[in-house]
């Protein structure tokens, strides 16, 4: 038996970028949440237009809450930002 879901994502559009698509290739992934984790852990930096499509909760800065809800959106839990 298979089953064919169909979901349709509301992405919000930021100043010509993807919220979300930290790592800028047009799609939200665990890889965008990884990316802010490592920011996170100043393990790396992150540029101002990442900085931009990180903040998915339109709170002013990145944090963890970000990477979750990426992490969310990427398991469908939720379709938008």
């Amino acid at each position: 038996i298979s089953a064919l879901i169909s979901v349709t994502f509301s992405l919000e559009e930021h100043n010509d970028c993807i919220l979300g698509d930290v790592d800028g290739d047009t799609k939200v992934s665990v890889m965008d949440a990884t990316l802010i984790q490592m920011y996170k852990a100043q393990m790396s930096s992150l540029s101002d237009d990442q900085l931009k499509r990180a903040d998915t909760d339109k709170d002013g800065k990145v944090s963890i809450m970000d990477a979750t809800q990426i992490q969310r959106f990427v398991a469908q839990l939720i379709t938008e930002f």
